[in-house]
């Protein structure tokens, strides 16, 4: 199973969620993946992300910025938008990944981008991050057989 986050850089959110969910829900079996509706390919998460996931012992400095393509939305189980825009986006290209696509935090709530803002706004960022992922574990929870 594999669950793909989606943020506009790949550079911020969508990577410390990427990095947040593989430290926190390794023994699910799903794999984590992020990328980015608006990237340029290959840049490593901003240093105030790596500094704030940093705070939480999860090193995220082998990640690097791709875009959001079909073969990731195609292979995903669960696609997470950090914004509506993001979802959307997803939703117009390919329409069949309707039920797979979904804000990040189920309570509807937005993450919006801390890029260019102040440390403390990606340690918010960040926090309201690990509490979106502990609401959506239980989606990844393995099933008995």
């Amino acid at each position: 199973m594999r669950a793909v986050f989606v943020c506009a850089g790949n550079i911020c959110r969508s990577p410390m969620a990427e990095a947040i969910a593989r430290s926190a829900h390794a023994d699910t079996g799903w794999e984590f993946a992020s990328a980015g509706i608006a990237t340029v390919a290959g840049r490593p998460p901003t240093p105030d992300a790596l500094a704030a996931l940093a705070e939480l012992g999860i090193d995220a400095s082998d990640l690097r910025s791709k875009h959001v393509d079909g073969e990731r939305v195609q292979t995903a189980d669960r696609i997470y938008g950090m914004e509506p825009s993001h979802v959307e986006w997803v939703r117009r290209r390919w329409p069949d990944t309707a039920g797979r696509v979904a804000l990040l935090d189920p309570t509807g709530a937005p993450i919006h981008d801390p890029y260019g803002r102040s440390y403390p706004t990606y340690v918010t960022t960040r926090d309201r991050i690990v509490a979106a992922l502990a609401r959506r574990a239980v989606e990844w929870t393995p099933t008995l057989s």
